[in-house]
């Protein structure tokens, strides 16, 4: 036969838990900038392509460099993940954050003509279009 608690017993058998509950705090976010990239992506460019031609295949890019009178296009896709955890009891207390970052680019190099000159392109989010 089962033994039940009293009802003042559950209520503080309640309140407690939803005491400890309010010590913890978890966290979890995702950030994630720019347009996913894949190997398609390369694709669409060739070398000896005009600038204009890799625009109009791939929008403006995210970040424009010039090197030596030559100009670099990146086109970049970042995945953040945050995990934070915090405990306190008091006045102690403990935190604990862990982070991921991966990130996908695709660099294009352009002669001083304005030609694709070398293109290159890495992927570590594994996320497709």
């Amino acid at each position: 036969m089962k033994t039940r608690l009293p009802r003042t017993a559950r209520v503080q058998e309640v309140v407690f838990l939803l005491a400890i509950l309010t010590l913890f705090g978890c966290t979890l976010s995702r950030l994630q900038i720019g347009h996913p990239l894949d190997a398609k992506s390369a694709g669409l460019v060739a070398a000896g392509q005009l600038t204009g031609e890799v625009l109009d295949r791939l929008g403006p890019p995210d970040r424009v460099t010039l090197v030596l009178g030559e100009s670099v296009f990146e086109y970049f896709y970042l995945e953040e993940t945050d995990r934070q955890l915090e405990l306190s009891l008091f006045q102690a207390s403990f935190d604990y954050e862990q982070t991921w970052l991966k990130a996908d680019r695709l660099v294009i190099r352009f002669d001083r003509e304005g030609r694709v000159r070398d293109y290159g392109i890495n992927l570590e989010t594994g996320t497709s279009r």
